[in-house]
């Protein structure tokens, strides 16, 4: 156990000088590859079996032992390893901070990892709300750096101390305050990219007319992506405004809605495309992205009620007052949490015979703005739906509200039995108004399936996360799995939805996409993925 003292007070392991993070194994796979690789790049290779396991895994019920690592120093270190790569067709991943939810981020491929020295905020530009940095920033570090501007990157994970940039472009990442702030294309502005061949250019605005003088799909590689990209616009984009569902959090297949979307206005975005690509089509090596001023204040409401589901039926009048988050509990959760000497104290403010809770936040100018939003939201939903409600202004007050909500993911992983809360279809999203009928219907299938599951987190832009307690070892619970993924893929389809609002398609979800958006479509992120890594190797 690591030491704690005067400059390590809550014993953080890697501050322990009897620690070795840099460890690597003598045994190294595939020797030859790592020497010609460490030849071309000023970063380090690691094709060791011990640093192999640490990458094949990450947040995910997924393991797939990578090729080797590769931690690069530059633009340039990347491109040599994507062309060397290419040349030989071996994959590639680009990794951020191994935070994926749905497996995106390991892959039998040679990883890159920006963490390590990729990780610098380069430039910020407080009078543009613009800032540029490399993919390998932390989210928390970058919006320390922004502080003293008092501007930050919104989209806020919540593991924004652990993600990178890199990753949430990759995820299109948003978080708990989307009502606010949107997901991360919304400020993705430029970026600089490394393509499957190795070539480095950068993606950003373009006109149409601009978009047409670089597309040539007998050109190379860069204009035949520009190419492509003029061909959906000018024959799918009926095709796409059909297939995606009008929904703020969707993160399933690539960004074509936001694409077509823009090309109404004349121009549209390449960066944006590759917001939610997962690393399939380019590496970002540089990101410009939009900054959002911090709210000077926040105000908090609690709503207590006797079930899921009439919590969620309050879920839409609640949006009715403008709150930038809502957020749900449920009593699989709370049941947990009383159980848990970290948070048993906090559920302990809750009223008596609460079964769920919404936490309710807003954004205001001062205290008293503050003050006013939750007066007004108890006085209208108070003894409506909900049975009880309670309040919090200063900092203290709503930090505890927040930690019974962030308890919920540490807390289904305590379970110590082989059967666990799996992450597989935790991030599907319906439009608000439907997430009575949905969450209801949703119940039935896993009832079907003889287990239940824990819904909790974002219920105001409609994205449950939702996990079914599973036993994947067994043949019959991933049976289990497979069933009760197939069922809820319908009713997202049934009721407008996505089968991801935020954590992405990864390993666990991309064969749904093919349900949820057609055959049609299908091929076209196909085609799509094609025009930009010929030979798929990218992830």
């Amino acid at each position: 156990m690591a030491r704690r003292d005067a400059a390590d007070p809550v014993g953080n392991p890697s501050s322990d000088e009897r620690a070795n993070y840099d460890y690597a194994s003598e045994d190294v796979r595939r020797p030859a590859l790592v020497e010609d690789l460490s030849r071309l790049v000023a970063g380090e290779v690691r094709f060791d079996e011990y640093s192999r396991e640490l990458y094949a895994t990450d947040a995910s019920a997924y393991e797939v032992t990578p090729i080797g690592v590769v931690f690069p120093e530059s633009t340039a270190d990347v491109a040599a390893v994507m062309e060397y790569c290419a040349e030989r067709e071996i994959p590639v991943l680009p990794r951020g901070g191994g935070t994926s939810l749905a497996g995106q981020a390991v892959n039998e491929a040679v990883v890159l990892d920006f963490t390590r020295h990729m990780d610098a905020l380069l430039d910020a530009d407080p009078d543009a709300r613009t800032a540029r940095a490399q993919p390998g920033v932390v989210l928390a570090e970058l919006n320390a750096a922004l502080a003293p501007h008092d501007l930050k990157f919104a989209p806020d994970p919540a593991w924004g101390d652990k993600s990178a940039l890199g990753g949430a472009i990759g995820n299109n990442s948003t978080g708990a305050h989307s009502l606010q702030y949107g997901k991360t294309d919304a400020y993705v502005e430029e970026c600089k990219v490394v393509l499957a061949d190795g070539t480095v250019t950068t993606f950003g605005e373009v006109t149409l007319d601009e978009l047409e003088a670089r597309a040539d799909p007998d050109g190379d590689l860069e204009a035949r992506i520009h190419a492509e990209v003029l061909r959906i616009v000018d024959e799918e984009a009926d095709a796409v405004r059909e297939a995606f569902p009008d929904l703020k959090r969707n993160v399933s297949g690539y960004n074509l809605d936001r694409l077509v979307a823009e090309a109404d206005d004349g121009s549209v975005n390449l960066a944006r495309l590759l917001a939610g690509s997962e690393g399939t089509l380019a590496i970002v090596t540089e990101a410009t992205v939009g900054l959002e001023p911090v709210p000077d204040t926040k105000a908090m409401a609690l709503f207590a009620y006797d079930d899921l589901l009439t919590a969620m039926a309050d879920v839409a009048p609640i949006l009715d007052h403008d709150p930038a988050a809502v957020e749900v509990l449920d009593d699989v959760l709370l049941d947990l949490a009383r159980d848990t000497d970290e948070f048993e104290d906090v559920v302990g403010m809750l009223p008596e015979a609460t079964d769920s809770v919404l936490l309710v936040e807003f954004y205001a100018a001062d205290d008293e703005e503050g003050r006013e939003k939750v007066a007004a939201l108890r006085e209208a939903r108070d003894g409506d739906r909900a049975f009880a409600s309670m309040e919090a202004h200063d900092e203290a007050e709503r930090a505890r509200f927040w930690k019974l909500r962030k308890s919920g993911l540490p807390i289904l992983l305590s379970r110590t039995s082989d059967a666990k809360h799996i992450s597989f279809i935790e991030d599907a999203a319906v439009p608000p108004e439907n997430l009575p009928d949905y969450v209801a219907d949703f119940q039935e299938v896993l009832e079907d399936n003889d287990t239940f599951a824990s819904f909790y987190a974002h219920a105001g832009p409609g994205c449950l996360h939702v996990r079914p307690l599973v036993n994947t070892k067994s043949p019959a619970g991933v049976n289990q799995l497979e069933n009760i993924a197939d069922g809820v893929t319908d009713l997202v389809v049934e009721y407008g939805g996505s089968v991801s609002g935020e954590h992405g398609d990864g390993r666990a979800r991309t064969q749904w996409n093919r349900k949820l958006y057609g055959e049609h479509v299908w091929e076209v992120f196909r085609e799509l993925k094609t025009a930009f890594d010929p030979d798929w190797l990218l992830n």
